[in-house]
């Protein structure tokens, strides 16, 4: 098993064993569909918790961390939610958990809450969660008479969950199945991009300060930005060939030591110490310890929101160390034509930012999207070979599709997969389905 610190998780939050016992079949077609998570079951009360314990034995179960932001920052980094449930009730975990949610930008879900519950519920708590799942129309004009507005709320028509269902069992009615349809199409948003309120407390003092007149100054100290595809081709020199190394095991493969190139891009520090092309000119991440660990490279942050909280977690964390980085969303490269239905990947950013570089030569390799046999990374035996719930294959193979349909160098994919999953998307879309709409 996986530590818990490499471990991601899925949180649901409920009271009693009654609300985790119906919504246990939605949870385990989770754990299914998304199989990089483990289940986080938290309730305050203890007896519940312990019967979580016995009844669901692969799940972390939890009290919810404290409500104080040093207690849940060191929670939130322990457990890396990256999605919160409510069950049936719009329970109030306290501010700083939802400030923490708003600041990494994972949803705050409530999944199928009755509509004398939400007239009666709290309006901050209802503020902060970003969507809520309903059985029906008397739920919707619950939450439509509290002002919620209707992008926040999907009406499953499905009947109520049962309570008698045994803890463990897992057959999903069909009720249960349109409710998972609902909640997959939620969690799979990039909600990084979807205008999620900015955060309260020290996160939201950040957030105040990157976007003051003197903020940028101020996140800049010892920056400097590089602002145009101009600059950064300065800034490389010599750029015949671009080698793109994701960290998918055929980043590893023998022939990539037999591979000449001028430029370096690589994907967040996976990489350092396993041996390979270890000197990148660039690095894409939103890792602030990627900024840390990598040095002499030029970082690339994939949006200008992740460029304002790196850089402000650079300005509070030591070392310090001077920096170069470039924002892709900044620049005329393809990816930003258009809002992807999945949150991009770096390593689809890195691809069309080295496209529109337009080197002659551009080499592709660790890029396998989880298919590659060998599994997720290489000599990583234990992270399942799969997306996290934020990511999908379909966007990342479209992204990196229209870069090479405009790509007029010569291209080298040493990934299988990839080279696979474009031929296929190509025979069924030849003249470019994927165009920006």
């Amino acid at each position: 098993m996986r530590s818990m610190e490499q471990t991601p998780h899925i949180w649901a939050h409920g009271e009693t064993i009654e609300e985790f016992t119906w919504a246990w079949p939605l949870l385990a077609a989770l754990r299914e569909r998304y199989t990089r998570y483990r289940l986080l079951l938290t309730a305050w009360n203890a007896d519940t918790r312990e019967r979580l314990r016995a009844a669901f034995p692969d799940a972390t179960v939890e009290p919810p961390p404290p409500p104080v932001d040093w207690q849940v920052r060191r929670a939130v980094a322990r457990l890396r939610p990256h999605a919160l449930l409510l069950l049936e009730h719009p329970h109030d975990l306290g501010r700083a958990v939802f400030d923490r949610a708003r600041w990494w930008r994972f949803p705050i879900v409530l999944l199928e809450p009755g509509s004398v519950t939400l007239s009666k519920a709290s309006a901050d708590v209802l503020a902060v969660i970003d969507h809520f799942i309903v059985h029906d129309d008397r739920a919707r004009d619950a939450l439509r008479a509290r002002g919620v507005g209707p992008d926040r709320i999907t009406v499953t028509d499905a009947v109520a969950p049962s309570r008698s269902r045994p803890p463990g069992e897992v057959e999903a009615d069909p009720g249960t199945r349109r409710t998972l349809a609902a909640l997959l199409s939620v969690l799979g948003r990039d909600w990084a991009a979807h205008g999620t309120p900015r955060p309260r407390g020290m996160a939201g003092w950040i957030a105040r300060l990157a976007a003051s007149g003197a903020g940028p100054l101020a996140l800049g100290l010892g920056a400097r930005r590089v602002d145009s595809l101009a600059a950064l081709r300065g800034m490389l020199g010599a750029c015949d060939t671009i080698l793109c190394l994701g960290n998918g095991p055929s980043s590893e493969a023998p022939d990539i030591r037999d591979v000449r190139f001028d430029v370096l891009f690589r994907v967040n520090c996976r990489w350092m110490g396993r041996g390979g092309p270890d000197r990148p000119q660039v690095v894409f991440t939103g890792d602030s310890s990627c900024l840390r660990a990598v040095q002499g490279a030029i970082i690339a942050f994939r949006t200008v929101e992740e460029e304002r909280r790196l850089l402000a977690r650079r300005l509070l964390g030591s070392p310090w160390r001077p920096l170069s980085y470039v924002t892709v969303e900044r620049l005329p490269v393809s990816i930003i034509e258009r809002r992807w239905p999945a949150r991009p990947t770096n390593g689809a950013a890195m691809v069309a930012t080295a496209a529109a570089l337009a080197p002659r030569r551009l080499v592709i390799a660790g890029i396998d999207l989880f298919q590659h046999p060998d599994g997720a990374y290489p000599g990583d035996a234990l992270t399942p070979n799969d997306y996290l719930l934020m990511h999908d294959r379909a966007t990342e193979l479209a992204i990196i599709d229209l870069a090479l349909r405009r790509f007029p160098g010569e291209v080298v994919l040493l990934s299988e997969p990839l080279c696979h999953a474009l031929e296929a998307l190509r025979a069924a879309s030849p003249v470019g389905a994927w165009a920006p709409s």
